[in-house]
């Protein structure tokens, strides 16, 4: 006879099987739980059970992949040295040095060490002419662009017929 604690998990992973079985056939949490007696938050639990156990298991895979890998990479990079080491030829050891980089980078990449950072700006953003007005740097960087002078005509314009509509009007307030 099974201690009862074993029962108990055995049983547990029964009715998660169940339940998965029904949300892989496209039943909703409401149905799942209609179908095997049980409340919805039960059926959420199993679901959510089970899918914390895979996720682990996946992660625990990929460890130990990166591991594997990270060994692979150690020892390949030792011979490299001690090929390296044990020549003296220079055209042999940048190529054997290019290799042992190249490592290095597929060392850093399974790491994560490449991945990209965010950087975040605080404070306020300022034009090349606001933050230094005298610079000649940048001969531009204190005239208007031409798309801001093309806006700026076309206002000036819409403001010419605006005038001259209130003064045909006789609404002319200037």
């Amino acid at each position: 006879m099974r201690p009862q604690s074993t029962q108990g998990e055995i049983e547990r992973l029964e009715s998660e099987m169940q339940t998965i079985k029904l949300r892989r056939e496209g039943y909703t949490i409401a149905e799942i739980a209609e179908r095997l007696g049980t409340c919805e938050k039960t059926v959420f639990n199993r679901l959510k059970s089970a899918m914390d156990r895979v996720r682990a298991e996946i992660k625990i895979d990929a460890q130990m992949h990166r591991e594997m890998e990270l060994d692979k990479l150690e020892r390949l990079e030792s011979k490299l040295y001690r090929a390296a080491d044990a020549t003296f030829d220079n055209e042999e050891v940048c190529k054997l040095s290019a290799q042992i980089v190249r490592i290095s980078e597929s060392r850093r990449k399974l790491l994560g060490l490449d991945a990209p950072q965010k950087i975040e700006h605080s404070g306020p953003l300022f034009t090349v002419s606001e933050a230094s007005p005298l610079t000649t740097a940048w001969p531009d960087a204190t005239n208007e662009t031409a798309a801001q002078k093309q806006e700026s005509e076309h206002d000036s314009a819409r403001d010419e017929i605006d005038r001259e509509k209130r003064h045909d009007d006789g609404s002319d307030a200037e």
